[in-house]
């Protein structure tokens, strides 16, 4: 029954977010039929001609053979980006190699057409973070036949980096070089010397997603700070695909940092922060049933965590130091219900929303044979659940928990939970109505733990961190516009007028701070590249606060990268 509904609201969505579509199908049983060739100008529209195409009558047909192709960065059909300047880039850079994407398709020459196999390649290859999006298409049907082209579009990878962040009126800064597809092998490396209110340092970082198998992962990484340093790895063989098998991994850090507290912008203690992190599973999973998927995944972890060097500066406790090595069993249960969207989260580019439910719960208790300084129980909970309503709704809800229950104290300690929902009124294809709403609590939180409001979490009219506590509630509006116009063929912009409404508290006591409820009302600007980082979304908000006014600034403002709108 659920299976039939999201089929249905599918259907219901993409007739109307994806609406315009032309029908291409098959319209020659008898013969050869060419539909898209290499040179067509339709490749590079990516969102129009991805909701041009239907599969469905093709579906079964088998797979004759199946094409890789690799659009320049620059599209030198069009007059506006052909110039010099485009045209020695497009030379310039390394193009990805048509391997590195064909070794991530799901589908096979020789094998019959599975249009939802089709699609989730598609999926695979727009979560690459080389590509700008990715698409496939019919490149030609012959009687029971069909050949395929696999199109993606490529960005400029390799690049000098200089950013800089301003939220909740604290200031980074980062300077360095980057490279996201290595001679175009899909390989991404980092080298930055960053800044913020915390700490400075060198950041180095290596990962790839292509290793062995095409879809097994490696990541590296290593901060040297002024205040400390970071290790980090990861060797990870995922669930890359619905209907994957089996899955392993192992992934870890050491890190070492000094740790602030500074409720209502007073800094209230200063201590290092030494963390030890190792977590190593195996998982399995059952055939698909009922449009689900059922996964199992065992794994243990280590997690030693010690605080001291406090400042003599300050007299308040510094929490207790923890150590946690426990085994741990997770099940998890995802739906396959996706449709195509787009100016969503993104600008005008390819979005897949899975119109369905996921679900994970991971349980875990410490025994005899793993060193542990406590008896406990640690739970992980996670749902995700978008629903679409008609032609122009879609609410995304989400409820998440981490449980850890401590048996000498016979409670929850440093635990958290919430709930949040975000919910999109599609006016038309360049205007949206969001709306976000999160709540969270905590129990027993130590000082480095709490929950916090503020400029960092959307309260934009305040500094970072200006209320602090065990209770959070967090609301924000927004009227969001997306701008057909395309700046110079390299930017893409958007803007969006908020409100942002919330407050955090102690239950305890034990924090004094202000207890008002803060709201700020707004506007910011969106700026995003469409040839370089696609997913990288510059934020540039102005706002000015509505209560507590007589203890912060009369305007904040905000520059800052994220992966949304």
């Amino acid at each position: 029954m659920r299976h039939a509904l999201a089929t249905t609201l599918q259907r219901a969505v993409l007739a109307t977010l994806v609406s315009g579509s032309s029908g291409l199908a098959a319209g020659a049983e008898d013969g050869c039929a060419p539909l898209f060739t290499p040179e067509d100008p339709r490749l590079f529209e990516f969102v129009k001609t991805r909701k041009s195409i239907d599969f469905g009558p093709w579906q079964g047909r088998t797979i004759d053979h199946i094409s890789v192709q690799t659009l320049p960065i620059f599209n030198e059909a069009d007059k506006h980006e052909n110039n010099l300047l485009y045209r020695s880039a497009n030379r310039l850079h390394v193009p990805t190699r048509p391997e590195v994407l064909r070794k991530q398709l799901l589908i096979k020459e020789g094998e019959p057409l599975d249009v939802d196999r089709l699609h989730e390649s598609e999926r695979i290859l727009r979560g690459a973070g080389y590509l700008y999006d990715a698409m496939i298409v019919p490149e030609r049907v012959c009687g029971d036949t069909i050949s395929l082209r696999v199109v993606g579009r490529d960005i400029w990878t390799l690049q000098p980096t200089a950013s800089f962040k301003r939220a909740g009126g604290q200031n980074s800064t980062s300077i360095g070089i980057t490279d996201d597809n290595i001679l175009g092998y899909g390989h991404s490396i980092n080298l930055s010397w960053d800044k913020n209110a915390d700490r400075s340092g060198i950041v180095l970082s290596f990962n790839s997603k292509h290793l062995m198998d095409g879809h097994t992962e490696l990541g590296l990484g290593y901060a040297k700070n002024d205040d400390g340093r970071r290790m980090d790895f990861k060797l990870e063989r995922p669930f890359y695909a619905f209907d994957t098998r089996w899955a392993a991994g192992i992934d870890g850090a050491d890190d070492l940092r000094a740790e602030t507290e500074n409720p209502g912008g007073v800094i209230t203690n200063r201590y290092d922060d030494r963390r030890k992190y190792v977590q190593a599973h195996v998982g399995f999973a059952r055939p698909p049933r009922d449009g689900a998927v059922r996964r199992w995944r065992l794994g243990v972890t280590y997690d030693h965590e010690a605080y001291g060097n406090q400042d003599p500066a300050f007299t308040a406790p510094i929490p207790p130091d923890n150590q946690i090595s426990y085994p741990w069993i997770e099940y998890e249960r995802r739906e396959n219900a996706y449709v195509t969207t787009s100016n969503l989260t993104q600008l005008f580019r390819n979005e897949d929303v899975n119109i369905g439910e996921e679900w994970r719960v991971r349980v875990g208790a410490t025994n005899g044979w793993m060193r542990s300084n406590r008896d406990a129980l640690r739970t992980l909970m996670n749902y995700d659940n978008t629903i679409g309503y008609g032609t122009h709704h879609l609410l995304r809800t989400s409820a998440q928990a981490d449980l850890f229950w401590d048996e000498q104290q016979r409670s929850f300690i440093n635990s958290v939970y919430g709930f949040s929902t975000n919910y999109d009124f599609f006016i038309n294809d360049n205007n949206r109505w969001h709306a976000h709403l999160g709540v969270d609590a905590g129990n027993n939180l130590a000082g480095d733990k709490v929950l916090k409001a503020g400029g960092d979490t959307l309260l934009r009219g305040y500094p970072s961190g200006w209320q602090s506590g065990d209770r959070r509630v967090l609301l924000n509006v927004e009227r969001r516009h997306f701008y057909n116009k395309h700046v110079w063929h390299l930017f893409r912009l958007g803007s969006a007028a908020f409100v942002d409404a919330g407050k955090a508290w102690d239950t305890t006591g034990a924090t004094v701070q202000s207890d008002k409820v803060l709201a700020d009302v707004g506007f910011g600007l969106r700026v995003n590249s469409s040839k370089a980082r696609p997913t990288h979304v510059m934020h540039l908000d102005f706002a000015m606060p509505l209560t507590d006014r007589g203890r912060v600034k009369s305007f904040q403002w905000s520059v800052q990268s994220q992966s949304e709108f």
